[in-house]
């Protein structure tokens, strides 16, 4: 038994050294990705890219010039450089084949895009400037529009408070004068109640003057007679 033990190592041995296996693919891959820089492939028509970094290894694509390639590693004695295409799949490429940059024929074609989005910029630019002014115009003319219905409207505001104020004085002078009206009447009624009773006075007054007259005109009846009597008596005697 101990000797089945020596010849087999424990499990997590076994565990272990997969786990560092692995942890230093890891960092390989890793160290590959954070070293990487993009490269192109010389201004030739189509470069041929191998599965290995020899001339009879596999051709596994064929890229035209100024595709740009990121750049993984390059053994010294090989002339092929380890790259990852633009599909992601890893390829070998001829070292003497790639460039830092792009090519001339690249970049005059990147320049003539570049210029002819600059262009299509500028001409959106221009219609969006000719819009803007379009809207300039048409907001000044409603400016203008909204500055004369504000004239209008403060003019229809000072109109309203004219007539109100005019109102208020028109009421107050209506009660001004529904006040004289009704003090008219009372005086009216207080000059009636008063020649009413001058009237009643009046008759009254007439009544004893004339009882007055009759009563001093019975008295005389009464006196006259004698008066008359007592003036022959005298004669005769």
């Amino acid at each position: 038994m101990l000797l089945n033990s020596l010849k087999s190592p424990p499990q997590f041995i076994t565990e272990n050294l997969v786990k560092k296996i692995t942890l230093i693919f890891l960092l390989l891959t890793i160290s590959s990705w954070v070293n990487a820089k993009t490269i192109y492939i010389t201004d030739n028509i189509n470069i041929n890219l191998r599965s290995g970094d020899s001339s009879k290894s596999k051709v596994i694509a064929i890229l035209p010039s100024g595709t740009p390639l990121t750049y993984v590693s390059k053994r010294k004695s090989s002339s092929y450089s380890k790259v990852r295409m633009p599909n992601g799949r890893y390829a070998f490429i001829l070292t003497k084949n790639t460039l830092n940059k792009p090519t001339d024929k690249i970049s005059l074609a990147a320049i003539t895009t570049e210029r002819d989005k600059l262009k299509q910029e500028n001409e959106e630019l221009e219609n969006e400037l000719l819009m803007q002014k379009g809207n300039s115009t048409a907001a000044e003319t409603t400016k203008n529009a909204l500055t004369i219905d504000h004239e209008k409207l403060t003019q229809e505001l000072e109109d309203i408070r004219y007539s109100a104020a005019n109102a208020i004085k028109i009421k107050k002078r209506r009660d001004t004068l529904q006040e004289e009206v009704v003090q008219t009447q009372k005086d009216l009624e207080q000059l009636k109640l008063e020649n009413q009773t001058l009237k009643a006075n009046n008759k009254l007054d007439w009544f004893l003057y004339g009882g007055t007259a009759v009563f001093f005109s019975i008295i005389l009846g009464f006196l006259l007679p004698n008066l008359g009597w007592n003036k022959r008596s005298n004669s005769w005697h």
